[in-house]
């Protein structure tokens, strides 16, 4: 046998179809094909195939589109969640009007220029960056291409006919290619990416209505949509907004997310069709008052975790469904519920009344003492400060809570009659004395020996930034990351310290517009540093020259505490409380706020400062834990705190 007719038998036996069929190469499109044209048997015909008007091959594992090519009457191709990379099949398929390939792999689409009687394009969940093919696809109306890699968006400015436009989670940041877009009764969905600015939207042209998806992004203001008084429905959730005054004219609004934004107020809104059913969403803000809503009687509306206290203006609702969790509702509110509730509509509220507790002696020390017999009732070690200065102290919580040491507070000759109890009773085998031996003299190394401990450390530096830097150092780990105090005041320390602490992040002290060295030495190696407080305290120099800093603070101190909760988003079912003003009871109680995975917040002697508050509504604080007693803590406070 010659060897062409070996060569022509091997060419017949690997062939899919006869020559007179079509090759498709993919077996699983093949198959799509078929079961659409219903050909149980035998080869696929051109004639066959040019009767394949619609196919939908979806989820297939089709990973090779080669020989589509010959269906060219097809108008209508969905081939979502396959393994398609290439294109160039499609390339001439001119009478197709609607192509779906969402969840492919396709980086290119190139191919698809010449494709002009498209109407609707699914290009979503693939992997495109450059989308000018779509130049000239003018009778495009509908056009999804979310979850993409596309950052430009200038070849888009040319689509006159368009009904949705879908461009969520891409990268994109510049909206000035969209702002000439012209829709007819259309949506245009933009969230998760990377826009600061709307301005460019003041443009677009609607003729009947237009929903907008802008959620996720770092918008500030929506008054460029001031206008476009037919829009219906605006999602710009997790955003920078703080003001809706530019809403007033938007009264065909009936769904609307603002949550997660800045908002204090709903001044703006123009919420007057009282037949309307509102879909709306303006949960975890900072609004108090919501006189805006007052002629809405039907609708589903999520306020929760605000300020509101008073929901009369939603009195005479009819139907629907009410979030009011995490709001400080009076009780003229709660009233409001039940009568809302016998209507039919749903409420979503629950009345949390935080637990109080109080550790407390007659003075700082015997605080302390309370703190210390409140979480252990055994311990090898403990830590002892000096009661009346705190510079050697704040750095410590991190130490006392990996040793698992409570802090406890001493004059400088020597122990109180109950400090020298606890630490019997504990059975404290060593102690860790922070300062030098005048600020604790060396007697109370002498106490201590007599009390059963053994081994008695002492980290003292020439000043405060030595005196941390040792302390880290005896915390060791090697962290990656340190919190960084200013080192002449006290409240920013301690409103990080029962995080530290939990994390294993050392303190560490600065000056306000210089490192010092000591600080410096134990910072070679860290990746990340927290600097807690504004400006007024570690300037913009300092902040600058910090490892990866990153900067928590607040207009007061409490604000500073409560902005380390909120912004690190800590658990906080439980809180410590402590006087704001005065240093020793937040010193000795951080450890045991570490142990029990609950934060540190600051009031005022007498008042519960409105953003202590805050954190205490929208954390739905369940249990809350005062240090100190009532003279630096009142029960003002406490009673603030239950109602």
């Amino acid at each position: 046998m010659s060897l062409f007719l070996v060569f022509i038998m091997l060419l017949t036996i690997a062939a899919p179809v006869s020559a007179n069929g079509i090759t498709i190469s993919d077996i699983n499109l093949e198959s799509a094909i078929k079961e659409e044209l219903k050909i149980t048997t035998g080869e696929l015909l051109p004639d066959q195939l040019s009767k394949l008007f619609d196919l939908d091959g979806s989820n297939r594992g089709i990973k090779s589109l080669s020989g589509l090519e010959n269906a060219t009457e097809i108008t209508s191709l969905t081939l979502n969640k396959n393994e398609i990379a290439d294109l160039v099949p499609l390339s001439n398929l001119g009478k197709l009007d609607w192509l779906e390939l969402s969840n492919n792999r396709i980086s290119t689409i190139n191919s698809l220029a010449n494709l002009t009687n498209l109407v609707g394009l699914d290009l979503s969940n693939n992997i495109i960056t450059d989308v000018s093919a779509l130049t000239g696809l003018k009778n495009l109306a509908i056009v999804n291409l979310t979850n993409n890699q596309i950052s430009n968006i200038s070849p888009l400015s040319t689509l006159s006919n368009l009904q949705g436009l879908y461009l969520s989670q891409n990268k994109i940041s510049n909206l000035a290619p969209l702002a000439n877009l012209s829709f007819l009764d259309g949506d245009l969905r933009l969230s998760n990416n990377q826009i600061t600015d709307i301005s460019p939207l003041a443009q677009i042209k609607v003729s009947k209505a237009l929903s907008i998806d802008l959620s996720f992004n770092q918008i500030s203001s929506l008054e460029p949509l001031k206008n476009i008084t037919n829009i219906t429905k605006i999602l710009a959730a997790n955003n920078q907004i703080n003001s809706l005054q530019s809403m007033s004219n938007l009264k065909a609004i009936h769904t609307l997310d603002v949550g997660y934004n800045k908002l204090t107020s709903l001044d703006g809104l123009n919420l007057t069709n009282g037949s309307t059913r509102y879909s709306l969403s303006f949960n975890n803000n900072r609004i108090s008052t919501i006189n805006q809503l007052s002629s809405i009687t039907t609708g589903d509306i999520d306020l929760s975790n605000n300020l509101i206290m008073d929901i009369t203006p939603l009195k005479n609702m009819k139907s629907g469904s009410l979030y009011l969790s995490g709001n400080p509702l009076n009780k003229e509110s709660t009233a409001i519920i039940e009568t809302l509730r016998s209507r039919g509509i749903y409420v979503d509220y629950e009345i949390i009344k935080p637990s109080v507790t109080r550790l407390s002696g007659l003075s700082r020390f015997d605080t302390a003492i309370a703190v210390a017999r409140a979480g252990w009732t055994s311990a090898d070690t403990v830590i002892i400060t000096r009661g009346y200065d705190f510079p050697d102290a704040l750095a410590a919580a991190p130490l006392a809570y990996k040793l698992n040491a409570p802090i406890l507070l001493t004059q400088t000759e020597g122990l109180t009659p109950d400090t020298k109890k606890v630490i019997k009773d504990l059975g404290a085998k060593n102690a860790i004395i922070l300062g030098g031996p005048l600020v604790i003299s060396k007697g109370i190394e002498t106490e201590l020996a007599t009390l059963g401990v053994n081994k008695i450390e002492r980290l003292a530096g020439k000043n405060r930034y030595e005196t941390a830097s040792l302390i880290a150092e005896k915390l060791g780990g090697n962290p990656e990351t340190a919190v960084i105090a200013y080192g002449y005041d006290f409240p920013d320390a301690l409103a990080a310290a029962s995080y530290a602490a939990r994390n294993g992040f050392p303190i560490l002290l600065t000056a306000k517009d210089s490192i010092p060295p000591e600080t410096r030495k134990m910072l070679i190696g860290k990746k990340k540093t927290i600097v807690v407080g504004g400006e007024g305290v570690i300037n913009q120099v300092v902040f600058k020259d910090l490892p990866g800093a990153v900067r928590i603070d607040g207009l007061t101190r409490f604000e500073t505490a409560a902005n380390f909760v909120e912004k690190l988003n800590l658990p906080a079912e439980k809180v410590f409380i402590a006087n704001g003003r005065t240093y020793a009871d937040a010193l000795t109680g951080a450890v045991l706020a570490a142990k029990q995975n609950a934060p540190l917040l600051l009031v005022e002697q007498n008042s519960l400062p409105y953003v202590t508050q805050d954190v205490l509504i929208t954390k739905k604080v369940r249990n809350v834990v005062i240090l100190g007693g009532t003279g630096v803590v009142t029960d003002n406070v406490k009673k603030q705190i239950e109602n």
